[in-house]
C-alpha cells in the first residue's frame, strides 16, 4: 500500500514539475532549439510530424510538417549573414544555465508542433528570439548559436 501511495505522489510531482517547465517557455523571450544540421536533405518521420533539414553555405532550413494536415508547417531558417555567436560551454555550463528554455526534437515530439509552436510559444504572435544549436555541438567546449526566424504556416490564428 505504501509503495502505491509513493508512486502516485511521485507521478504527480514529476508531472507538475515538467508542466511548469513547459509553461515557463511562454515567459522566456529567448528560446534555443537543438536540431540536427545537414547539408544533404534529411527527412525523419515521427508519430505526428515529419522533420526535414537541409542547408548550404549561406542558409539552413528546418521544417516540421504535421501528418494530420500537410498544409501545417513550422519553418525555421538560419542565415549565415547573421554571424553565429560563440558561447563557452565548459562542463555543459551553458546547457545547464539555459535548460528551461532549450527545446529538442523529443519535446516537439511529445507535445506536437501545433501545441508547442502555436499554443505555448505563439511564434506568429509574440516577439521571441530563437537560436538554433547543432546537436553535434552539445558535447563540445564551444557551441555556435545561430539566430533563426520561425514561422508557423497554415495554422488558424485565434
Amino acid at each position: 500500500m505504501n509503495k502505491i501511495a509513493i508512486l502516485i505522489i511521485a507521478f504527480f510531482c514529476s508531472s507538475i514539475i515538467y508542466s511548469q517547465d513547459i509553461e515557463s517557455l511562454k515567459n522566456h523571450d529567448t528560446i534555443y532549439l537543438v536540431l540536427k544540421h545537414s547539408i544533404e536533405r534529411e527527412v525523419q518521420d515521427f508519430k505526428t510530424f515529419t522533420f526535414s533539414a537541409s542547408g548550404n553555405n549561406s542558409l539552413f532550413e528546418f521544417n516540421f510538417r504535421e501528418k494530420a494536415d500537410k498544409h501545417k508547417i513550422v519553418n525555421i531558417t538560419t542565415e549565415l549573414k547573421h554571424k553565429p555567436i560563440k558561447v563557452c560551454n565548459k562542463k555543459n555550463q551553458f546547457i545547464e544555465e539555459n535548460k528551461k528554455n532549450i527545446i529538442d526534437i523529443s519535446l516537439i515530439e511529445k507535445y506536437g508542433t501545433n501545441k508547442l509552436f502555436n499554443e505555448i510559444l505563439q511564434v506568429n504572435k509574440l516577439n521571441k528570439v530563437f537560436y538554433v544549436i547543432d546537436e553535434k555541438e552539445l558535447k563540445k567546449r564551444k557551441i555556435h548559436l545561430k539566430k533563426a526566424r520561425v514561422f508557423a504556416v497554415g495554422y488558424i490564428e485565434m
